[in-house]
């Protein structure tokens, strides 16, 4: 992961697993991560290494955009369910946004995880 620091301590921070990338944006308190790709086994443990390394970097919010996500397997939604249940235990808030109709979305409400997921509608 890649990290450069402008302005008022803002970084940015990118990662490559598989068929995953994550893109990251830490700003003050507030971590935003849009994931693109595939979301399983093989790629699952770079979101939560993303996401712990923006909490260890002060990020009391956490924000995944799953909109780009164009798999995700059960894997993956372990994946996810797991980075957010490190969140909470650091003290801090996850959102996940995930459009109605997309990949995503559909394996999520189809699991009934989304309020664990804090899913925007």
């Amino acid at each position: 992961m890649r990290s450069a620091h402008s302005g008022h301590d803002v970084a940015t921070m990118e990662a490559t697993q598989g068929h995953l990338r994550v893109h990251g944006r830490l700003d003050g308190e507030r971590a935003a991560f849009t994931l693109e790709g595939s979301v399983d086994l093989s790629s699952g443990q770079a979101v939560r290494d993303a996401v712990c390394e923006a909490l260890d970097a002060g990020a009391r919010e956490v924000v995944l955009d799953l909109a780009p996500v164009s798999f995700l397997d059960s894997s993956g939604l372990n994946a996810l369910l797991n980075t957010a249940r490190d969140v909470h235990r650091r003290g801090a808030d996850l959102r996940c946004d995930a459009p109605h109709g997309g990949e995503p979305r559909v394996v999520i409400d189809l699991a009934g995880v989304a309020r664990l997921l804090h899913v925007d509608d």
